[in-house]
């Protein structure tokens, strides 16, 4: 059964983004930052591409979802990993902004599981935008000498945004709904 749910391919596509993280921590173990940065932008693209094909194709199912959502949980703390590597003198510059990131993460990573057993990747807005700025900083990072302070904040501001956004919508939802948008739109639907 898992099989046949794993052969569509937005589920194909989320499957790849979780070997593809096995294999970047070769490249990163072993001091490679442009191949990591070449395969996040692969990450980046199967993270963009099985959500658009699964709608386009009528293939959106609960096992895609969760499938995706794990993909997700287990490159977001690889990357952390990786910059920490391979770039450790952003962590030494920003501690404590990065300690308020990584601690907002854990705790709306922690709700999920604890009040509905599953990891509550909600799709909001806000971590699609984020994403995408923290794929094009972290990418900047492991290309380029240094890295871009002003990226960073962005980076890191959209990823707290987003934390902070799913964390009080698991705190105040009785279920998950993937689909939900924003905490605005949330609130709209219940005026």
């Amino acid at each position: 059964m898992t099989i046949r749910r794993l052969s569509t391919l937005p589920n194909l596509l989320s499957a790849s983004r979780i070997l593809l993280v096995l294999v970047l921590w070769f490249f990163a173990v072993r001091d490679m930052p442009a191949v990591v940065a070449v395969g996040l932008v692969v990450a980046a693209l199967t993270d963009s591409l099985d959500g658009i094909i699964a709608r386009r194709l009528g293939q959106v199912s609960e096992f895609g979802s969760k499938l995706d959502s794990f993909a997700d949980n287990l490159l977001k703390p690889s990357v952390v990993a990786w910059l920490f590597i391979l770039e450790p003198e952003i962590f030494s510059d920003h501690p404590i902004e990065l300690l308020a990131a990584v601690g907002l993460y854990a705790a709306s990573v922690t709700v999920g599981l604890i009040k509905f057993r599953r990891f509550g990747n909600l799709h909001l807005y806000s971590g699609k935008v984020g994403s995408y700025v923290q794929y094009i900083f972290i990418f900047s990072a492991l290309i380029f000498p240094g890295y871009n302070q002003i990226l960073f904040f962005l980076a890191v501001g959209f990823f707290i945004l987003s934390n902070s956004e799913a964390l009080l919508l698991q705190l105040t939802r009785s279920q998950v709904d993937e689909h939900i948008g924003s905490i605005v739109l949330a609130w709209l639907r219940r005026a």
